[in-house]
């Protein structure tokens, strides 16, 4: 389609700019830039006649809703390259920043392609303009903005020598103005921790504000979120996976696959809701495996900064993960390998045993998978957050009828909403007799893992009447790293075992104690959904408090107290 200018800012430039929320108002077109008064937001217009020497034009200023300028757009035919532009736009750049002494960002475009130059010149390509928020934000970081270096690293969370560096070189890596870093590092050696720092630094420097952590399974999410953001920062956190979009929050969590599918429930992935701007550090947690093919979009639509983490670097030609984090000479930013994490006694060597299974000599058989799971067998590499709803598949399949399995599951299995897992609950409770499920505390695989678990039962063949639910609080050992017993170190298994075994008989129904029964009815109704949390009654103790007036006046009389004995002393 090959439209003069005046056409393709009709056609072209104006729905952009509307399709990323840009009110009329706030969009001024074809302002002097010599004549205007920036600095108390007086605009002059083109009005049909040009002074020569004394007319330039911007195509379009974009302001704030206080009217300050707050970005340029130049715009060229679409048969012309957008670089043509380039030099108008800076002259136009440099008029405004005389008056106002701030460097505005200039957006390039031929209505086909756009480019960004920000106020750090880096110049780079971008799937659509930014929105007036996003804008307003960045705007405030670069003018806030101090040296990353300067800024002191938080001890609490990084504080080996080792991983204190590894923050340092990203942070100067940054500082140069480099738009991705590759942190590469052996498994059990803190990326994580390294993550946040850099992120707290950032934070702190006025670099970044609104931080997104992307992972490829739900309970990585879940980490980063619980012993990531919160253990570190007091800022709003939203697990995008779990508790579904929100633009309130500044620091996110979510799976890959929550942010790139797209299903019945919403007209386009949910990455789409968020402005091309909208966040200032992506973190692609795991890096080497799941943001290659579709998921690669996300780096393609988000301008920002972003960080990769990863224990094993793919350089395969279509998963190069070097590459797409922009590694020249194919060389991380932060590289501390295995060999070098043992001899600083950070890891201890391993002794491998090999094991050999049935599952391992012979597979996986397709032809005993659903077609949704076969599915999603195929697509594991991309999608790997739905191995262990497989597995679960696979251990249904080996049963014969009237066989019987105790399994372990992420507490994810439980309650995510995706088509799998739901079809695999499903299938339990409607192909099987679902015996009990026995939801464990988060910590009790410290100091390995600490992500919440289940324990399920059941026995292929006749349909779950109800299901028999127990809340267990401890296993016998405290919940953190150390794992220390806590008396006889039996917690509430022996409980357990009894209650199990005798729930037929005691068919308790009352949901305000550790374990109950939920019929199958109720559970269908909720989605298959067979988190404990769902149906538990928490019961609350009511506190009665004192009146008021009384309360004032024991204070009162403490106080008097406090004095006296404060005059009594001979100091």
């Amino acid at each position: 389609m090959d439209l003069n200018e005046a056409e393709t800012r009709k056609k072209v430039i104006d729905p952009k700019l509307e399709l990323v929320g840009w009110i009329k108002k706030y969009i001024k077109e074809e302002v002097n830039s010599l004549k205007s008064n920036f600095k108390t937001k007086e605009y002059v217009l083109f009005s049909g006649d040009i002074e020569k020497g004394k007319d330039r034009f911007i195509d379009y200023l974009l302001l704030d809703e206080n009217n300050s300028p707050l970005a340029i757009v130049e715009v060229k035919k679409t048969s012309v390259s957008v670089e043509k532009g380039e030099i108008q736009a800076k002259t136009y750049q440099e008029d405004i920043k005389k008056q106002t002494k701030k460097i505005v960002p200039i957006f390039l475009t031929n209505g086909e392609t756009w480019y960004l130059i920000d106020q750090k010149d880096r110049r780079r390509k971008v799937l659509l303009p930014l929105s007036q928020k996003d804008l307003r934000r960045k705007n405030y970081l670069f003018e806030h903005e101090i040296k990353p270096s300067q800024v002191k690293l938080n001890k609490k969370i990084v504080d080996r020598a080792r991983s204190v560096e590894a923050v340092k070189q990203v942070l100067e890596h940054y500082e140069k103005g480099y738009i991705s870093a590759l942190v590469n590092m052996a498994t059990g050696t803190g990326k994580t921790r390294v993550a946040m720092a850099i992120i707290d630094a950032l934070i702190k420097s006025n670099y970044v504000k609104n931080v997104l952590f992307v992972v490829d399974r739900i309970s990585l999410s879940n980490q980063a979120k619980e012993r990531g953001f919160k253990s570190f920062f007091s800022d709003p956190v939203c697990e995008l996976n779990v508790e579904g979009f929100s633009d309130t929050a500044t620091l996110y969590a979510s799976t890959v696959q929550t942010l790139t599918d797209d299903d019945n429930k919403r007209k386009r992935p949910m990455f789409e809701k968020f402005g091309v701007g909208g966040f200032d550090l992506i973190i692609f947690d795991e890096a080497h495996r799941s943001f290659y093919g579709k998921n690669n979009i996300l780096f393609d639509y988000f301008d920002c900064l972003k960080l990769g983490l990863t224990a094993a670097p793919s350089s395969e030609e279509t998963r190069d993960t070097f590459e797409l984090f922009d590694c020249e000479y194919k060389k991380p930013t932060v590289a501390y390998d295995y060999d070098t994490a043992v001899n600083d006694n950070v890891l201890v060597p391993y002794v491998a045993d090999v094991i050999d299974t049935q599952v391992l000599t012979l597979g996986i058989k397709a032809a005993k998978l659903t077609r949704e799971l076969k599915q999603a067998l195929k697509e594991q590499e991309e999608n790997p957050e739905i191995t262990e709803l497989l597995f679960l598949e696979l251990m249904y399949n080996s049963l014969a009828s009237g066989g019987r399995c105790a399994v372990i599951v992420p507490d994810g299995v439980l309650f995510g909403n995706s088509k799998s897992h739901k079809a695999i609950r499903q299938l339990l409770l409607e192909k099987c007799r679902l015996d009990a499920i026995i939801k464990m505390p988060s910590g009790v695989f410290k100091p390995y893992a600490g992500v919440s678990t289940a324990v399920l039962f059941f026995t292929k063949g006749e349909p779950t009447q109800k299901v028999w639910f127990y809340d267990m609080q401890s296993d016998g050992f405290s919940l953190d790293d150390k794992r220390t017993q806590i008396g006889d170190g039996k917690g509430d298994i022996p409980d357990i075992i009894e209650r199990f075994e005798k729930r037929k008989e005691e068919l308790n129904d009352d949901r305000k104690k550790k374990h109950f029964f939920v019929p199958q009815e109720e559970i269908k109704k909720n989605d298959w959904d067979l988190s404990i949390s769902k149906y538990k009654e928490i019961e609350y103790e009511e506190v009665e408090y004192e009146k008021p007036a009384v309360l004032k006046k024991k204070i009162l009389e403490l106080e008097e107290d406090i004095v006296k004995e404060l005059k009594s002393l001979d100091i």
